[in-house]
């Protein structure tokens, strides 16, 4: 059977067992529930088991078979207690009471009913069986005030004309208990003064008797009189006691809620360390890159341009105009470059798109993209094959110039020196609404998936480049001036098999 069914299954046994146990098929419910307890077992389903238990021990205890329902039950209760099921636990616990109720063990029914009480009690949840089999028991015990005690509380949660009906009939039994009392203490006077009167007429020694016995009485009173005097203090004591419990509580609970904000404020700043933590190990991390691409990229130019100047002196001297021409012109071109990776981290540099301020001028893209893909031509030497795909529909663009030819100059550049010689780098233009759509797709080295998420951070370069140079800026840069266009920037890559960038730029900004 496939586990994602075995829930369900398990829950359609239980419910057919629960009916024919309503209907009395006691055999047919138990064999029922035996298959429910096997399956949850199976998948671990600590209240569903203890579910299931809790029926069986039901089954057993209508088939009289108390041992065994008390065994069931205790299972159960055991399993609800260990996953702090507090109700489920109440109402079993309950069950065990009326087992011990039925054998007629009326001190551990007692004892179990006043447990369940104090459960609920703990956790503010309704006990009304547990008062009603306990105002039962005590009714046995003829404690009659305890008796009407659980039942007044089985009324407060079950509101009903049965339990007006018991409520009345102890408080009758308590009527005819005091009037009982009250009899007998009548006739236990009578016979007093008649044995008086007796010893009166008889023997005139039983005035001394007499005198005694009121003396005694009296002395009685006086102690029955300081007694409750005691009780009256006593009282008063535990009202005290029981106002400064009350203050010492709402003084924990306080205390409590005060812990609670002060550990969620903790929490929250050790969130915030942890995360400015992070932050600065970024920022580390970042400045580590940065250093090493800047002592990286500047060093091969410099190197170039402090060779080329050992050597211009001596072209000088020997009047070779052309050497000369050829080491100022190298010297130069190393000098753009070093100008070119400046400017991209003094572009990184910027806080947000607040400082780039886009000049919007009116162009068609078809044109801009030829542009770009002749300039990066030209500096690729030819290596790579352009494929421009466009209707000619496809019309003006209203945006910077500028920072257009510089995301879709960083893209072309990525492409090619990321691809194989004589591979195809693709160009698609499309429309969608009120934008358009420019897909680069080549056919190079691909990104990593570990590498993926960290495309766009400024000094960043994948792990399969190899000794391929550059300096891990250009696709952050294209994204920070496509957001300043009002534009996305989306990638599709696999290891190896190629790069398509998806480039979402607004026709007019």
């Amino acid at each position: 059977t496939d586990l994602n069914n075995l829930p369900a299954i398990a829950s359609i046994l239980n419910n057919t067992a629960n009916v024919l146990l309503d209907q009395g098929k006691l055999d047919e419910s138990l064999n029922m529930c035996n298959q429910s307890l096997d399956i949850k077992k199976k998948i671990n389903n600590k209240i569903g088991i203890a579910l299931s238990l809790n029926i069986i021990g039901e089954i057993y205890e209508k088939k009289e078979n108390y041992p065994e329902a008390l065994n069931y039950y205790n299972q159960s209760l055991k399993i609800k207690e260990e996953i702090n099921h507090t109700s489920g636990a109440i109402f079993t616990t309950d069950c065990i009471g009326r087992i011990y109720y039925k054998q007629n063990d009326l001190r551990n029914a007692e004892l179990t009913f006043l447990r369940a009480v104090e459960l609920g009690k703990i956790n503010k949840i309704p006990t009304k069986t547990s008062h009603y089999f306990l105002s039962e028991i005590y009714k046995q015990k003829k404690d009659f005030e305890q008796s009407l005690y659980h039942l007044k509380k089985f009324g407060e949660t079950e509101d009903t004309v049965i339990g007006s009906e018991k409520i009345n009939e102890i408080n009758g039994l308590l009527a005819n208990y005091e009037n009982l009392k009250k009899d007998e203490e009548i006739t236990s006077l009578s016979e007093t003064n008649k044995l008086q009167q007796q010893q009166i007429r008889e023997r005139t020694i039983f005035i001394i008797a007499l005198t005694l016995l009121v003396s005694v009485l009296i002395v009685m009173f006086i102690a029955i009189y300081r007694y409750s005097k005691q009780v009256e203090r006593s009282k008063e004591e535990l009202s005290t006691s029981n106002q400064k419990l009350t203050e010492a509580l709402n003084d924990l609970h306080t205390e409590i809620e005060n812990r609670k904000k002060v550990e969620k404020d903790l929490l929250i700043t050790q969130e915030k360390l942890a995360l400015s933590l992070e932050q600065a190990k970024g920022l580390n991390e970042l400045k580590t890159r940065f250093i090493s691409m800047i002592s990286h990229e500047y060093r091969n130019p410099l190197t170039v341009i402090m060779n080329a100047t050992e050597l211009l002196p001596i072209f000088n001297r020997l009047k070779n105009s052309e050497q000369h021409e050829k080491y100022l012109l190298m010297i130069r071109q190393q000098v753009d470059v070093m100008v070119k990776l400046l400017n991209d981290v003094l572009i990184i540099g910027k806080t947000g798109s607040a400082e780039l301020k886009p000049n919007p001028m009116k162009m068609p893209l078809i044109d801009v993209c030829k542009d770009v893909i002749t300039n990066t031509s030209f500096i690729d030497e030819n290596k790579h094959n352009f494929l421009l795909n466009a209707s000619p529909d496809i019309g003006l663009i209203t945006t910077d110039i500028q920072y257009l030819n510089n995301i879709l100059s960083n893209l072309l550049l990525n492409s090619v020196k990321y691809s194989p010689y004589g591979t195809d780098i693709e160009i698609d233009i499309s429309e969608k609404d009120d934008n358009y759509i420019i897909l680069i797709k080549d056919k190079g080295i691909g990104i990593p998936d570990n590498d993926k998420p960290y495309v766009f951070e400024p000094f960043h370069r994948g792990s399969n480049i190899g000794i391929i140079p550059g300096n891990g800026l250009g696709l952050g840069i294209a994204k920070m001036f496509l957001e300043v266009l009002g534009g996305t920037i989306e990638f599709d890559s696999k290891e190896n098999f190629g790069t398509t960038f998806y480039i979402t730029i607004p026709k007019s900004i």
